[in-house]
């Protein structure tokens, strides 16, 4: 693959990387062609065909390489004894460099024509034929880390005297810093603090990113921490030396959500006058990650009666009055409770021989009716009744006085939440008052 690159006659230019494009490398570098241009057409042509006293072209360069941070390699001579133009392939290996933390290579270059002045490996001048064509030495960069691995890529360079040279780079990733291992807690509640620790024996330092490959580290060191995560996310991490990095880490954060409070429960059934079941319905709040909604009597938190995933408890025996407690609870927290108190309320049992403080009165005469056997259940009273049981009232409580004026059947119960009783029954026989003698005159 062959790269257009700009010549540069300083001996370094740099254009900063991030840190993430620069990787440890195994590099050969190699002359893969060159090309001259003086005197084209004079090989073997004679002492005058180039010119007076001119001798056949003898094309030579010194070319050298050196990685950024490192030493110059040794120079490699390539010379053309009385050789026409051309251009001639080349598999000259420059260097070999293992391992380098660097993506920057500068190529030095000299090229010139040697008419036989001084040493045939150098451009000299001072003598009758001196060397000709000089070029100077010529600098060249290639940032190499952007082609492809695993294949030789050229790059070609013109000299500032027309003579060429493609140098040719191969270059594959080096594993100096393997993939780092990575400790820590990576299911987090919603809000927590994230701490992760990263380790490989060869690094130095680490870089940690949010993406793949490329970008720029959001933390580096051995530890990232991050706090009030509050989504799932993935993290990176490379191991480094100096500038160079090697394979990144992938590690997954995965993030679960807190329940919310329930605002109330409720039940079926408020009071009950005997044992029985009842249902209870939560409303409000919501179930984090792998939360239930929980039923508790004594506390919130006390005595576990019933789990459900929809916050309906079917079915829950009540047998006494009791407080009930409902709260989620799941990995992330335990929220408060909404509760409600179901009350077992008590039935009262049937009036049985009361009683009055005379069964025979004279008419309007009082008399007193008290109710013999028989409770009250919560909330009743004693009610009493004439004519019918429940007919019309003529008083509350367990003992009442009345003055009848004609003989009347007395009914009593008890009433309240739980229902009415069945009646008791007191008869009053009264007495006509006599009619006087002289009324009747």
């Amino acid at each position: 693959m062959k790269k257009n690159l700009l010549t540069f006659f300083s001996a370094f230019f740099i254009t900063p990387l991030l840190i993430s494009q620069t990787q440890f490398a195994d590099v050969t570098v190699t002359v893969q062609r060159v090309q001259d241009d003086h005197e084209c057409g004079c090989n073997d042509g004679g002492f005058l065909q180039c010119g007076f006293a001119s001798s056949q072209p003898d094309p030579s360069w010194r070319i050298r390489s050196q990685y950024f941070g490192g030493s110059f390699s040794g120079t490699t001579f390539i010379e053309y004894d009385d050789q026409d133009c051309a251009s001639r392939t080349r598999s000259d290996v420059l260097d070999t460099y293992t391992g380098i933390c660097s993506d920057l290579l500068t190529i030095e270059i000299e090229a010139w024509e040697d008419d036989g002045c001084g040493s045939n490996d150098t451009y000299d001048v001072g003598c009758v034929n001196n060397d000709a064509d000089h070029s100077g030495i010529q600098t060249f960069n290639i940032s190499y880390q952007t082609d492809p691995t695993g294949v030789v890529n050229i790059y070609p360079f013109t000299l500032s005297n027309g003579y060429q040279v493609d140098i040719g780079v191969l270059w594959n990733v080096a594993a100096v810093v393997n993939s780092p291992s990575i400790s820590g807690v990576t299911t987090l509640c919603s809000g927590d603090a994230l701490s992760l620790t990263a380790s490989e024996v060869s690094a130095t330092n680490f870089n940690w990113y949010d993406v793949s490959s490329g970008g720029t580290p959001v933390s580096t060191g051995a530890t990232l921490n991050v706090s009030n995560v509050t989504s799932n996310t993935s993290y990176y991490v490379a191991g480094t030396i100096g500038t160079c990095e090697g394979p990144r880490t992938q590690v997954d954060i995965i993030v679960e959500t807190l329940s919310t409070d329930p605002s109330s429960l409720t039940p079926s059934s408020a009071t009950l006058c005997s044992a029985g079941t009842v249902d209870f319905t939560i409303t409000g709040g919501s179930l984090g990650t792998g939360a239930t909604w929980e039923l508790y009597t004594g506390s919130c938190g006390g005595s576990l009666i019933g789990s459900s995933a929809t916050g309906v408890f079917t079915g829950i025996n009540v047998s006494a009055t009791e407080t009930y407690y409902a709260l989620a609870n799941g990995n992330c927290n335990t929220t408060n409770c909404a509760t409600t108190t179901v009350t077992l309320e008590t039935p009262s049992t049937d009036p049985s021989g009361s009683i009055a403080s005379n069964s025979s009165i004279c008419s309007g005469d009082p008399v007193t009716l008290s109710v013999g056997s028989g409770t009250l259940g919560t909330g009743a009273t004693w009610e009493w009744y004439s004519g019918t049981c429940g007919g019309t009232s003529v008083g509350s409580g367990p003992i009442i006085s009345l003055n009848p004026t004609i003989t009347t059947d007395y009914f009593v119960r008890a009433e309240g939440s739980c229902g009415s009783t069945n009646c008791d029954t007191i008869t009053i026989t009264v007495t006509p008052a006599p009619i006087s003698i002289d009324s009747a005159l």
